[in-house]
């Protein structure tokens, strides 16, 4: 009768797959107590490294999140002082712009002044003129 393939015959029994591959490659799945305590030690050891590094990562991501809240603040309060400059500007430029208007308003009439001076002048010569004629 037929049996079982040859090399099956010759293989050592398996073990379980969970006592074949243990967790950490570096280390051997052992079935004694003082293994078992190792293991236990490592474990709690890993637990705590990872409480602290939590905790650690907790404590820079609080600090970052009131970085990040501060440099909003600072952005929000900057961006007011930039658009009250910008404001400050817009007005300082009208108020140049109506000075300017005014400056050419009066140069206007200090012109028309100096020739209605130069016209009184004028006729005040031709009128002395006449006087002496007489």
């Amino acid at each position: 009768p037929p049996g079982p393939p040859a090399e099956a015959e010759t293989s050592p029994p398996r073990a379980p797959a969970s006592a074949e591959m243990p967790h950490d490659a570096g280390a051997q799945a052992a079935p004694t107590g003082a293994s078992s305590q190792q293991h236990a030690a490592q474990l709690a050891q890993i637990t705590q490294q990872h409480a602290l590094q939590t905790a650690q990562l907790k404590e820079q991501l609080d600090l970052s999140r009131e970085d990040r809240e501060r440099l909003a603040r600072e952005l929000k309060a900057m961006q007011g002082k930039h658009a009250q400059l910008i404001d400050e500007g817009k007005a300082m430029s009208r108020r140049v712009q109506t000075v300017e208007e005014r400056m050419k308003a009066a140069m206007g009439e200090a012109r028309k002044a100096e020739a209605q001076v130069a016209d009184l002048e004028r006729a005040r010569d031709a009128a002395q003129g006449q006087a002496a004629k007489l």
